[in-house]
């Protein structure tokens, strides 16, 4: 009977309200708990009070329906619990149901937890009410009440909490998807690199050879130097990783005339994979850059100071941005108009690498100047 009365209430819902069937199974769900919540307290208020607690006989069919006795105590009692449960419900539950919420969850995981739950609500209660013994003492079964309620407050909860371990856990893959990607991007930068510097001492061999041998006159070799020295920005810190992203973001600097300071001790770096040290400056000078470029030639610089300060590595990024930036768990939202991609997982990646590693991030935004810190404890020596 309760399952049958449950079923046409979802067809109700779904005649009058403009919702998908998930939606409205999720929220019926929630709701026929609660209303199983305000049925336990009621009838755990008859146990200890000790009272025959039913306001009307016959109600489901098991003899006729009387009304002319109607306690009217009880039935003020009845209608008290139902609705402060309902208000306390509506305060605590109601207003937390979010659409998105339930969107995050599969159609298979709300109709297998949907199903366990209805399992507690209506196949605990009928055991409850019909199966045990009169003679069960009133502390056993206030016990059970208890147990029953507990049963669906813990159901309704891991019905809210699930959406979140969804959304945080499907964060988590795409932060170590991006990783993935960047520690393979890594590998071809790092090749890329050598052999550009290669390139670089080999070209400036041959043309103080072309020089020395007066084949080529002196104004156009020292043209030719000054051409091939715009691609000179090996930066040289003591940490191949390091070198190799601050190398490959040196020369993206050049090309849009971004002033790049950089102060770095990277043997102190080097407790950090190489590919999380490309993945974490890769993101920090990305960010830096797309917010410099807003500004005019001569007003774009970027500063990164990687230092030592007793036990502890220090990383501190420093530039200008426009605009306002909106926050979210301590982390600034993206602005790009693809926000709906992984766009915006940047500054998570680099918190989850630096956490990864014990440290702790911070980011300050103050009067259109951009501070990203970085600690990190160091072993001591």
């Amino acid at each position: 009977m309760f399952f049958v009365m449950f079923a046409v209430s979802i067809v109700a819902l779904k005649l009058i309200f403009d919702e998908s069937l998930k939606s409205l199974f999720f929220c019926a769900i929630i709701a026929y708990t609660i209303q199983h919540i305000s049925s336990e307290l009621y009838e755990l208020f008859n146990v200890i009070a000790n009272i025959n607690g039913e306001i009307v006989s016959g109600v489901y069919g098991s003899e006729a329906i009387d009304l002319s006795n109607i306690n009217w105590f009880i039935v003020t009692v009845y209608l008290w619990i139902y609705g402060m449960t309902y208000w306390l419900s509506h305060l605590l539950v109601g207003k937390k149901i979010s659409k998105s919420g339930v969107e995050k969850l599969s159609n298979s995981t709300i109709f297998i937890f949907g199903c366990l739950i209805i399992l507690i609500d209506i196949a605990l209660s009928s055991f409850i009410t019909y199966n045990i013994p009169s003679d069960t003492s009133r502390l056993a079964v206030s016990l059970l009440h208890v147990y029953n309620i507990l049963c669906c407050v813990m159901a309704i909860a891991l019905f809210f909490i699930l959406p979140n371990y969804l959304s945080l856990e499907n964060e988590f893959n795409i932060v170590r998807q991006i990783n993935y990607r960047q520690k393979k991007q890594y590998e071809v930068s790092a090749e890329n690199i050598d052999l550009i510097n290669f390139r670089y001492h080999d070209l400036k061999h041959q043309i103080r050879l072309l020089g020395e041998g007066h084949s080529v006159d002196i104004e156009t070799l020292k043209e030719i130097e000054n051409l091939i020295e715009d691609y000179d920005a090996a930066c040289n810190t003591g940490n191949k990783a390091l070198d190799v992203i601050l190398t490959e973001k040196s020369l993206i600097c050049r090309k849009f005339g971004i002033r790049f300071v950089c102060i770095a001790d990277g043997e102190k770096i080097g407790f950090i994979k190489d590919a999380d040290i490309y993945s974490l400056f890769g993101n920090m000078m990305d960010n830096a850059i797309e917010a410099v470029k807003e500004f005019s030639e001569g007003e774009r610089t970027i500063s990164l100071n990687i230092r030592a300060v007793q036990n502890f590595l220090i990383v501190s990024l420093r530039n200008r941005y426009q605009g306002k930036l909106v926050f979210k768990d301590e982390l600034p939202e993206t602005t790009k108009n693809a926000s709906k991609g992984i766009h915006g997982f940047g500054m998570k990646s680099m918190r989850y690498t630096v956490r990864k590693y014990n440290g702790e991030m911070t980011v300050v935004a103050n009067d259109g100047i951009f501070n990203l810190n970085m600690v990190f404890p160091l072993e001591k020596t």
